[in-house]
């Protein structure tokens, strides 16, 4: 009887190790994808702020500009939507890039931008062109 008592309390012990290790590694790939995604969303909020920032370059400098800037590249294909509408005398601006993840920035400002409202869908861009005379003119390429 107590070999067989002993033998029991042994496959027990085995067995809650085998759950606390099968819990932690559930655990681990938990973080795991959850850090992946953060640094999918990273990557994904960098073109978006390069897209606004050179929007706020062009919008700052005096007299008429043109402007052309490499995206940073990404190891994901992903999709930039840029939506713009103008009421009263400001400018608003919204530049959503999309992957599995999706990153939405957005811009006020006085100056119109491609003639006030509109939308534009570019996949995998990698560069974008500024021309400032009375509005601001963008493209995506």
């Amino acid at each position: 009887m107590d070999e067989r008592g002993s033998l029991s309390i042994f496959l027990v012990c085995k067995v809650g190790v085998a759950l606390a290790v099968l819990s932690l590694m559930g655990a681990a790939l938990a973080s795991y994808s959850s850090a992946q995604r953060t640094a999918e969303r990273e990557e994904l909020g960098i073109v978006a702020d390069s897209i606004i920032d050179a929007i706020r370059t062009a919008d700052s400098l005096p007299g008429e500009v043109k402007l052309e800037r490499r995206l940073p590249n990404t190891e994901q294909q992903f999709e930039v939507e840029v939506l713009g509408s103008y009421t009263g005398n400001f400018q608003s601006l919204r530049v959503r890039v999309s992957a599995k993840e999706r990153v939405e920035k957005a811009l006020v400002f006085v100056r119109r931008l491609n003639g006030g409202a509109f939308e534009m869908k570019c996949n995998a861009p990698t560069m974008l062109r500024l021309q400032k005379s009375d509005g601001i003119s963008l493209e995506l390429i």
